[in-house]
């Protein structure tokens, strides 16, 4: 350590986290610092060092009482990194300190002499791959997901989002009912979904995990649910797509892409890096 650190607390979806990761990860290298992720205010509200295994440079553990005696930027929260909460704003479409209103980040296209920079924001795209290839699964992890993909052989997979966003999945799956296979898995936060895909394919179908009915809500950022077995879940979901032979995923009702399909994606895509993070 040189006493100089990034500390990143991304926020949004296993997507959104992962991404926001690799763009301080790509700063902190630049620039000779550590990284340091907390990840307990991302949707997975958890410690993410329960499911990776980082690089050297980078720690996964909550905030340490010690940055507080830090200078920082932002300067607005010198003194009080560990106590501060971060809010939505709705007009940045990003994450403030409410006390004083500034954008928790800092400028990345300079050179900073205090310590410690802190970042907490939102923000997908397609660089999630680049975290996920930086790290490792957690060995208990992997070994699980190894096994659920190994014992599914050869199928097509479907990736539907429909609790904060929505997927017009009906028509769809009516659409494609004939065109995708013998074998299916769907992946999916909505136990409704799921129920309705048995009416389509039948015995066709496999579903990888058994959702608990959440009344629409998300599966990140979820409180009520039991956040290890939640997250494990997903991982396990990301590879199971990533494992297809041929993956399946639309826009949503609001005419995004899942920030999750675009990571399923991208790790479908590029077969070594999910072969070496699940170790097949």
């Amino acid at each position: 350590m040189n006493g100089r650190y990034v500390l990143c607390r991304p926020r949004g979806g296993l997507n959104d986290t992962l991404c926001r990761i690799d763009a301080c990860w790509g700063y902190a290298r630049a620039s000779g610092r550590e990284l340091w992720v907390d990840g307990n205010m991302s949707g997975m509200l958890d410690c993410l060092s329960r499911y990776f295994v980082p690089p050297p440079g980078m720690t996964l553990a909550p905030t340490p009482e010690w940055m507080d005696g830090l200078a920082c930027v932002p300067v607005a929260l010198s003194g009080r990194v560990t106590r501060y909460a971060a809010e939505y704003d709705p007009q940045l479409r990003n994450f403030i300190d409410p006390a004083s209103g500034v954008q928790v980040t800092f400028d990345a296209r300079a050179a900073h002499a205090e310590p410690l920079l802190v970042y907490e924001q939102c923000g997908g795209g397609g660089r999630g791959i680049g975290a996920l290839a930086q790290m490792a699964l957690q060995p208990g992890i992997a070994r699980e997901v190894r096994a659920k993909v190994e014992s599914l052989g050869e199928y097509t997979a479907i990736h539907v989002r429909n609790t904060d966003y929505q997927t017009d999945y009906i028509g769809w799956f009516r659409e494609i009912a004939d065109k995708v296979g013998d074998r299916i898995v769907l992946c999916t936060d909505d136990r409704g979904c799921q129920q309705f895909a048995q009416t389509i394919w039948g015995e066709r179908l496999v579903l990888p995990s058994e959702l608990p009915d959440t009344g629409g809500k998300r599966l990140h950022y979820n409180r009520d649910l039991d956040r290890y077995a939640t997250n494990v879940g997903t991982l396990t979901d990301l590879f199971v797509l990533a494992g297809a032979r041929q993956l399946l995923f639309r826009k949503t009702n609001q005419g995004v892409v899942s920030g999750f399909s675009l990571l399923a994606q991208a790790l479908h895509a590029d077969k070594t890096t999910a072969r070496r993070l699940i170790g097949a």
